[in-house]
């Protein structure tokens, strides 16, 4: 967790106090220029399976008769490259404008892509951090063999010299890897994925984090603190809003790893006490290292495996809480949270994973920082599933006499949307748009044309303002094909005034014909649902988590229709879409 003076730590959990943001952009000379007064909104975002933070920024495109839009100006305000730097700052109720002293930098990154057009007046962007930028768009480009040899650390930093010279970062080594690299065979890749091999030799972390000492986000190597007991923050119910998502997630959990690092030769973990929890069992996670000339021996085979299996197996129960802006908070933080006879029975104690920070530009509306948890702090496991999924599909290229067959793809007829009902059990009656409003899902599949979802709005609702809601269902009805690491994201319509919302059902991914409600049910379709968490992803690695959809499963999924007041009625186009999507070279998400 990040540190923080004494007057910051007594503001940094109050919800009554004044907030500040700062939003800088550099010119075309490299000037930082304070931007604030065009943000609308700051969204900054990181998570465990992420190289490093990023940030999406939405501007006004036009006050008054000035414009941002690139085309607008020359040089313009806004373009690719430029640095952007976020800054908050708090004070007690009407205690005054901030000091320099008082601003926290929360992000340091470069702008990538700015859109805008139609009728909007918002001008979109989002950023990477400075170091994530770099590392990402610079490659090795050529193949050596034993080029490098030594410390982990010190080969780190001889790639980035070697690629970057004067621009390349400092590492920052916290703790002794103690891992010597014998040989380094160099491959084509970038220099962030040259890293991740790397630290994936003994589990240890290297990504872009605050780092105290230097006052900045640097590029740090560091080993999570998986024995972690004492948490770093300890929450009463006054200091959060609420938890917007507690789930038991199975799907994504391994119980035994295998490292194969010779020919059968494996370094082996199992997690016995995982592997007898209802729903678990026995799920292998299998690496093959035989031609890795990073892993050499057994020790280290078998210590690796034990590492992985501490970040695969554990995590059975994660949840999303909603604070007021909390911007000392780190991956890999241990936070515990109180009892409170709703959610839970007794105190839990979880990593941070992920985190969301949402900040506006109107002083009138309070900040807001999600936080994902699960599990001990961890260096994620999607580096590891990344793993297990390279070596199955290399197999797949190269089969071997003694190798199982392929699984066969997953076919678009497997895969559908449909319209929910009232009764059950799932998948055994007809359904239509006017019934679809949760419970279980029929056998009546969503078609592609307009108003497929929701009801026409008229020109008295229109005018007046109206939110509508529709349950569906989406399911993978193969026989035995698996649908991996589902996510769904909005294409919103194109009439202004009108937004698209989706959020998956809490009750997770049930069996196609279960007896039981497979999800909630609302009364009609002006009735919220509850316990459902609404947002409108524009891209698939953003999109609300669905989770790998075993055959003969589904999920429910919630829509919710948006009409501002005033907004012309109409029958809303727009589309929900559903993709597997393993997020930055991630890999299998929660359920």
């Amino acid at each position: 967790m990040r540190n923080a003076t004494e007057a910051q730590e007594t503001l940094s959990l109050a919800l009554e106090r004044d907030e500040y943001l700062r939003v800088r952009i550099s010119d075309s000379n490299g000037n930082l220029v304070d931007r604030t007064r065009w943000v609308q909104e700051v969204r900054i975002y990181d998570d465990v399976e992420a190289f490093a933070h990023g940030c999406d920024l939405t501007l006004h495109r036009r006050i008054g008769d000035d414009s941002i839009a690139p085309l607008m100006q020359s040089p313009s305000m806004i373009a690719g490259g430029r640095r952007v730097v976020v800054e908050v700052a708090f004070a007690e109720i009407g205690a005054g404008a901030p000091g320099e002293a008082d601003w926290i930098k929360v992000f340091d990154g470069r702008v990538d892509d700015p859109q805008w057009g139609g009728l909007s007046n918002d001008l979109t962007f989002s950023c990477r951090s400075r170091i994530a930028a770099l590392l990402h768009d610079r490659w090795l480009e050529s193949a050596h063999i034993g080029e490098y040899s030594g410390l982990q650390q010190v080969v780190m930093q001889q790639l980035m010299d070697a690629v970057l010279g004067e621009d390349a970062p400092t590492l920052v080594v916290i703790g002794d890897p103690a891992t010597t690299i014998p040989t380094y065979n160099q491959r084509r890749q970038s220099l962030a994925d040259a890293l991740q091999a790397l630290a994936d030799v003994n589990g240890w972390v290297v990504r872009e984090r605050w780092h105290d000492p230097s006052g900045d986000f640097r590029l740090v190597l560091y080993e999570p603190d998986r024995d972690q007991v004492f948490p770093d923050a300890t929450f009463t119910a006054a200091d959060f809003f609420e938890h917007g998502d507690v789930r038991l997630q199975t799907l994504g959990v391994r119980t035994v790893v295998e490292i194969e690092w010779q020919e059968n030769l494996f370094g082996i973990a199992e997690d016995p006490d995982a592997i007898a929890i209802e729903g678990v069992g026995r799920k292998v996670l299998y690496i093959d290292a035989s031609n890795d000339p990073l892993i050499t021996s057994q020790a280290q085979a078998q210590s690796l495996a034990e590492l992985i299996l501490r970040d695969v197996s554990t995590a059975l129960v994660g949840q999303s809480t909603s604070h007021g802006l909390f911007w000392r908070v780190q991956l890999g933080d241990l936070y515990e949270y109180p009892a409170d006879g709703e959610w839970a029975s007794e105190s839990r104690r979880m990593a941070v994973v992920g985190y969301e920070h949402t900040i506006t530009g109107d002083p009138e509306i309070p900040s807001t920082t999600r936080i994902d948890l699960r599990g001990q702090p961890s260096g994620g496991a999607g580096r590891w599933y990344v793993r297990d999924r390279r070596t199955r599909e290399r197999r797949e290229l190269f089969p071997e006499e003694t190798q199982d067959p392929p699984e066969p793809p997953i076919l678009v007829g497997d895969v559908a949307l449909y319209y929910t009902e009232g009764e059950g059990p799932g998948f055994f009656a007809e359904s239509d748009r006017e019934s679809s409003l949760g419970g279980f899902i029929s056998t009546t599949r969503i078609g592609t044309g307009l108003g497929n979802l929701f009801r026409a709005v008229t020109q008295e609702e229109a005018d007046a303002g109206i939110t509508l809601y529709v349950v569906i269902g989406i399911a993978n009805t193969s026989e035995g094909v698996p649908w991996p690491a589902v996510r769904g994201w909005v294409e919103q319509p194109t009439a202004e005034g009108v937004t698209i919302e989706i959020g998956a059902d809490p009750a997770g991914i049930v069996a196609l014909e279960s007896e039981s409600a497979q999800g909630a049910t609302i009364a009609d379709d002006e009735t919220a649902p509850s316990g459902v968490s609404f947002s409108a992803p524009d891209v698939v690695h953003e999109g609300i988590v669905i989770g790998t959809l075993e055959p003969e499963t589904c999920r429910l999924v919630h829509v919710r229709l948006v009409v501002a007041e005033g907004a012309e009625p109409q029958i809303t186009d727009g589309r929900i879409c559903f993709a597997t999507c393993f997020p930055r070279d991630a890999s299998e998400p929660e359920s």
